[in-house]
């Protein structure tokens, strides 16, 4: 999921939390973990990844105890740029990421830099 999705949770009971069942409305946004490497060129430095990502016009939050950043990318974001970005910093060992949420024109982006 991503932020601004509209979904539709249930619950088995009272003291369990929603569980998402479905996407009713998407955002267009798209959501990515990174996964900052302590002995990497930033150090595990989080906060010197989400200065990365937000001249390309991402958000980002970090979570220092996983190590953490959720980058959440806006549709008018600079989709190939960030996706560049993402891929060069796995390659000299700054990160790792994962697509949480991705759109298809996060898809186009990406297959447009192969």
């Amino acid at each position: 999921m991503a932020v601004g999705d509209v979904v539709r949770a249930v619950t088995t009971g009272s003291d369990e939390f929603p569980v998402v069942v479905e996407l009713l409305e998407p955002s267009d946004r798209v959501t990515v973990r990174v996964i900052c490497f302590r002995f990497g060129p930033l150090g595990g430095d989080l906060q010197r990844v989400i200065d990365v990502f937000a001249p390309l016009g991402a958000q980002a939050e970090g979570a220092e105890q996983y190590g953490m950043v959720a980058l959440d990318i806006p549709p008018d974001a600079d989709l190939a740029a960030i996706i560049a970005t993402l891929r060069a910093g796995r390659d000299d060992g700054s990160w790792t990421f994962e697509e949480g949420s991705i759109t298809e024109a996060w898809d186009r982006a990406a297959q447009s830099l192969e």
